[in-house]
């Protein structure tokens, strides 16, 4: 870790950014919704009579819930400035809002539009954007890793 610069104390430099605390909620919606869902999903194929396609919805429920739970540690350690948190996090929302995207584009292509589509987006969004900050990244940068 760096020295401190001219007039600047250690404290200052490991004082959390601001935009850290509206990702971290953000963060922890996401994985419980996400966290919900998978575990809804996966009853309801377990429950269902579905032969075909029962393997991928599966699938999909299983890789929600893991992703919901990678999200809520990496909210959960966020405030230690671990660098992998920072990339791990945006790896998973940016998957996140390539899907919801990815989503809407096909719902519109059909003729259909739901505005609920736009949340992860959005939240997504958000997220990402709060982790790309200047100061956040320098923030990650100056942590011991």
């Amino acid at each position: 870790m760096q020295p401190p610069r001219e007039g600047e104390t250690m404290a200052d430099r490991r004082s959390i950014p601001r935009n850290l605390g509206q990702s971290r909620g953000i963060m922890i919606v996401q994985g419980v919704l996400g966290l919900a869902g998978g575990i809804l999903l996966m009853a309801l194929v377990n429950e269902s009579d579905l032969a075909e396609g029962s393997g991928l919805l599966t699938a999909l429920s299983l890789v929600s819930v893991a992703a919901a739970v990678v999200l809520l540690t990496c909210a959960v350690l966020l405030y230690r400035g671990l660098p992998w948190v920072r990339v791990t996090t945006l790896v998973i929302e940016g998957f996140t809002a390539a899907g919801a995207l990815f989503s809407l584009v096909s719902s519109m292509a059909e003729g259909s539009f739901q505005a609920t589509g736009t949340i992860p987006l959005v939240l997504s969004s958000l997220v990402i954007t709060n982790l790309v900050r200047p100061e956040v990244r320098d923030w990650f940068a100056s942590s011991p890793a």
